[in-house]
């Protein structure tokens, strides 16, 4: 398990690393980048007005699915909180990214963001495996910081592009990639992910 001091290494070499990736130019913090102004703009005012009538549902996500908690964990964030106390999250981050091989030269790399998606599904898949610790699987919200903050602990290579996406040289057929799908390629109940 990771502790704070290892965190603080990997802020220590990417000073703009925060919770959701990197942060660009003073750039608002953005929870999940396929999400289109327009959409974020219709969920703020869903947001405010679940928050006057039940704040309990919205903040405790008590009401919620598992996999609407574990897979849209931006929904149930209530502040940008801090990447330097997310101990939980970055150490199911590594754990879940010891399943992958790195590679030098490949055709295709993931992007952190990908990688977050698909450890969403490994999360989501524990609580099936152990219903005695779906509470407690419920509570660790992994975003694309965790995943960066994972990928520096283990040494690898992180490359990051100008537009502050961060990507990784893997080969497609580690464990992670091959047994846990990135869900945002589905649709789940009629919604999409």
């Amino acid at each position: 398990m990771l502790d704070m001091a290892d965190i603080q290494q990997a802020l220590r070499a990417y000073p703009k690393l925060h919770r959701y990736g990197f942060a660009l130019n003073g750039s608002s913090v953005s929870t999940d980048t396929s999400v289109s102004s327009n959409a974020k703009n219709k969920q703020a005012s869903f947001r405010a007005l679940t928050k006057r009538y039940n704040p309990d549902e919205l903040l405790n996500s008590v009401y919620a699915e598992d996999w609407q908690v574990v897979l849209q964990p931006q929904q149930f964030e209530t502040g940008e909180g801090s990447l330097a106390t997310d101990i939980m999250a970055c150490s199911v981050a590594v754990h879940a990214l010891r399943q992958c091989e790195t590679r030098k030269s490949i055709n295709h790399r993931y992007s952190a963001a990908q990688i977050c998606q698909h450890i969403r599904s490994y999360l989501l898949s524990q609580i099936i495996c152990e219903p005695s610790q779906r509470h407690a699987y419920r509570q660790i919200r992994i975003f694309t910081g965790h995943v960066i903050v994972a990928a520096y602990h283990l040494g690898w290579e992180i490359q990051v592009s100008d537009d502050g996406q961060c990507y990784f040289n893997l080969s497609s057929r580690s464990g992670l990639l091959i047994r846990y799908p990135n869900m945002q390629d589905y649709d789940i109940n009629g919604w999409s992910s």
